[in-house]
């Protein structure tokens, strides 16, 4: 997408050290929050207008 961890973890809403466990495996993003990331690998686009929360 183009954006830094920091500024992609304040887009979906969540910390940046949740991002940067499941970017190595240490968690795993569950329910509403894997199907986001999933939009976003798969269409990068539909996140570009959104705000962060």
């Amino acid at each position: 997408m183009g954006v830094s961890q920091s500024a992609f973890a304040k887009l979906i809403g969540v910390s940046l050290r949740t991002l940067q466990d499941w970017e190595l495996g240490r968690r795993h993003p569950t329910g509403a929050a894997q199907t986001l990331l999933r939009v976003a690998s798969q269409h990068p686009e539909a996140l570009r207008d959104l705000q962060p929360a």
